[in-house]
């Protein structure tokens, strides 16, 4: 996937990073299913991204709905 990619490249650590399985989630946090088993793993996205809707820094949105619906700064495209 391209944002661990990205992720992977720009990380200040330079730590390892996997791929998983997600077994569960809550308050935020995720339990994980890789190598290991990471229990309370934070959640965490590049900027812009907020899972079903994206940000712009200028303010634009767009939303992709459940139902199949789009939104585009709010007005909705079918």
């Amino acid at each position: 996937m391209w944002i661990l990619d990205y992720i992977t490249r720009n990380s200040i650590t330079g730590g390892k990073t996997e791929q998983g399985s997600v077994k569960g989630s809550a308050a935020g946090k995720v339990e994980v299913n890789a190598s290991s088993n990471f229990c309370k793993t934070p959640i965490s996205s590049p900027y812009g991204i907020a899972y079903i809707m994206l940000y712009s820094k200028g303010g634009a949105t767009l939303k992709l709905a459940n139902d199949g619906n789009v939104y585009i700064n709010g007005v909705r495209y079918q």
